[in-house]
């Protein structure tokens, strides 16, 4: 959870490089950004339940 925004972003880390600073990106997908370390904090349970309710695969009904 990127805190440094309004509202917070949510993001998963795609990379982290050599000199330690993250790489998040939305995880229902968009671009990657680079927040400040100071400003990220682990997301609340009723977040990660945000989470996996935008990631979760839609299933088709039959007709």
């Amino acid at each position: 959870m990127d805190t440094g925004w309004q509202p917070p972003r949510i993001g998963e880390v795609t990379a982290l490089d050599d000199h330690g600073a993250l790489y998040l990106r939305p995880p229902y997908g968009g671009s990657e950004w680079n927040p400040e370390p100071a400003d990220l904090r682990a997301p609340t349970e009723a977040e990660r339940e945000w989470i996996r309710a935008l990631t979760a695969p839609v299933r088709r009904l039959a007709p």
